[in-house]
Formats: structure tokens, C-alpha cells, sequence
């Protein structure tokens, strides 16, 4: 049976749909828990490019004086 783009490997024709469901929920918390992750990497990645513009402010203004 084919599932996205790999073969679910059931060893039976007659899959239990319940197990299905339960790999789907799994799949959907994993996805879930990925994107909180994403989003916290690109709330840190705005920190840091606000930091080092800061800094580069900061050094410009040193170097000018």
C-alpha cells in the first residue's frame, strides 16, 4: 500500500485501520513538534541578525570617531 511516497510494508492485504490512524496521528504530533521547532529557530535567527546589526552599528561608530 502505497503511503505518501514509501510503501507501508504491512505483511497483510487487509491493513488495520487502526494502526494506520495511529501512524497518521503520529506522523501529524512529529510534524507539529518540527514546526515549534522551525518556528523557534527563526525567532532566534531574527534575534541574532538584530544583534549583529547592532554590533556593526556600534563598530562603525567606534571606527568613525
Amino acid at each position: 500500500m502505497m503511503c505518501g511516497e514509501k510503501w507501508l510494508e504491512t505483511g497483510d492485504p487487509f491493513v488495520d485501520i487502526q494502526k494506520l490512524k495511529n501512524d497518521l496521528d503520529r506522523l501529524h504530533r512529529e510534524r507539529d513538534s518540527f514546526q515549534q521547532q522551525c518556528a523557534a529557530m527563526a525567532e532566534e535567527n531574527i534575534r541574532l541578525v538584530e544583534e549583529n546589526n547592532a554590533l556593526k552599528t556600534a563598530l562603525n561608530e567606534v571606527s568613525d570617531d
